[in-house]
């Protein structure tokens, strides 16, 4: 009897040792996991912040690839050195502007028969100008000279009109009046003479 209890006793003491070393065993297993997690997980954070605390490095363009203009640098608004200047000039023919014609009541028109060889033509044309209710000077003589109308300082317009009562083109026959120099002694006043030269160009 006693020998058997010793033999149950036997028993249990070596099972109880059994757990005890699988106990160790795993938790040695689970030591040695958690170590490794650990220090992995220590590796990685110390990836990241080695990463974080590294600098940025900007992209830049070297100096040298960027093209420069001089004309940029100038300004557009700046000419080159060699740029000619360019002056606009209004073209010879180019018309003046005229004031507005006057009134023909308040024009003194004045008809000369200049050596035509015509007798009475001063005073025809002296009658086409009054149809037009141009106020008119007495019709006189001169020895010769080229067909014009004359116009006095300010009476181009008016000359103009006049002119193309006698159906020619005004920039033909209309001349300034110059006062040195009338084609008729006694002017009588008018503002504009009509002067039908031995030419022909002015005919009534």
């Amino acid at each position: 009897m006693t020998a058997g209890a010793h033999d149950a006793g036997g028993g249990i003491g070596r099972s109880a040792g059994t757990e005890a070393v699988k106990g160790l065993l795993v938790l040695a297993a689970v030591v040695i996991v958690g170590l490794f997690l650990m220090v992995k997980g220590l590796g990685d954070n110390e990836t990241v912040a080695a990463n974080a605390d590294a600098p940025t490095t900007a992209t830049t363009t070297p100096a040298d690839d960027v093209e420069t203009s001089d004309d940029a640098v100038a300004g557009d608004d700046a000419a080159p050195d060699d740029a000619e200047t360019i002056t606009t000039l209004a073209p010879a023919d180019s018309e003046t502007t005229l004031p507005p014609r006057r009134d023909p009541a308040t024009v003194t028109v004045l008809t000369v028969n200049g050596g035509t060889g015509v007798g009475g033509i001063a005073g025809r044309a002296s009658t086409i100008v009054a149809q037009s209710n141009y106020a008119t000077a007495t019709p006189t003589n001169a020895s010769g000279g080229p067909s014009a109308v004359y116009f006095a300082e300010g009476y181009e317009s008016d000359a103009r009109a006049v002119a193309e009562l006698f159906n020619v083109d005004p920039d033909t026959v209309v001349r300034a009046l110059d006062p040195a120099a009338p084609p008729v002694d006694d002017l009588q006043g008018a503002n504009i003479v009509v002067y039908l030269g031995a030419d022909g160009v002015l005919k009534a």
